[in-house]
């Protein structure tokens, strides 16, 4: 193996498959020795740890060796893009552009300036010491966080286990934990309309708006817990849920007696987060289904929910479930 200082050009790299040695002394303290290998390929963004912008292949090299939850890298020299890896393997995620690939098992640290760190550690060369300054790429057993870069404070995406609750916006801590629970994706218990405030366009025969969220979900009239208006010009139904959810799922019970449900047609649904800004958020051309549901994998922000007839009509239905988290 030919050692070279990390000062020599590293043009050779990018001409061949050879693999180079190099040594590389920080200002901290930290020397390491490490070798390279020229990809045409780089890898994609299957178990990336985190993702380090505008720094040199060295710097590169040193936070991979400052982790020990880092087994590979690879570098793009154009854009000087440091991708750090929890596995060393996974050759079938490849996309187009070359890069320089180490694997830590080609990366020998000679000097830390820190005790070995424990897993979701970095070593601090400035500090001596280990800091936590990523969650883990593991996904957490009651669903999958959805992208790859997962610093302290950032936010990501989370998607459940069930495929449809997503779960927008979890946040990376300072103790290198998810803020996402096991609760969040458990759409028996996310039900937020339950018991909250409502108003209607108007009442027919004392059928009032509480109705649609007490929880009982019986689609016949006799089971008395549908709400009702009366025939009006854009009939109305609204419920406040106290508070701004991220709302990702809306349920509508329609009722199933005498064809009565042919009346929640030409509908549309809408969110606000104020009352004087309520907006469509979905809409349903002809009668709605039985059960009618409106995901949102992204999720909404609303405080209130309210479904509303394009038309004059009676707007009767026997309950509204809307799933979310505050």
């Amino acid at each position: 193996m030919i050692l070279f200082n990390v000062n020599h050009i590293l043009l050779f790299l990018f001409c061949s498959q050879t693999v180079f040695g190099f040594t590389y002394l920080s200002k901290d303290g930290v020397e390491l020795q490490y070798s390279t290998k020229f990809k045409r390929e780089c890898r994609g963004e299957m178990d990336i740890i985190v993702t380090l912008e505008s720094i040199a292949l060295p710097e590169c090299v040193m936070e991979c060796g400052m982790r020990p939850d880092c087994e590979a890298l690879s570098y793009m020299k154009f854009f000087k893009k440091c991708n750090l890896y929890s596995s060393d393997g996974h050759e079938s995620d490849r996309i187009k552009g070359s890069c320089v690939e180490i694997r830590v098992a080609d990366i020998i640290v000679k000097r830390k300036p820190c005790p070995e760190c424990t897993s979701g550690q970095r070593c601090n060369p400035a500090k001596g010491k280990c800091e936590i300054t990523e969650c883990p790429v593991k996904d957490l057993e009651y669903g999958i966080v959805s992208g790859n870069i997962r610093t302290v404070g950032n936010r990501m995406q989370f998607t459940c286990n069930d495929g449809n609750t997503i779960i927008d916006e979890i946040e990376c801590l300072s103790d290198g934990i998810w803020n996402i629970t096991d609760n969040q994706c458990s759409t028996d218990v996310t039900n937020v309309a339950i018991g909250g405030r409502t108003y209607m366009s108007s009442v027919y025969h004392g059928y009032n708006g509480s109705m649609g969220v007490d929880g009982n979900s019986n689609q016949l009239w006799s089971g008395r817990s549908c709400f009702h208006t009366n025939s009006d010009l854009h009939s109305w139904w609204r419920v406040d849920l106290g508070k701004i959810y991220r709302c990702f799922r809306v349920v509508l019970y329609n009722r199933l007696d005498n064809r009565l449900g042919e009346r929640a047609s030409d509908l549309d649904l809408m969110f606000g987060t104020t009352e004087d800004n309520m907006y469509i958020v979905r809409q349903v051309d002809g009668q709605i289904e039985d059960i009618h549901t409106f995901n949102f994998p992204e999720s909404k922000e609303a405080r209130y929910v309210q479904v509303m007839l394009r038309r004059q009509q009676y707007l009767h239905l026997c309950e509204v479930q809307v799933f979310g988290f505050a």
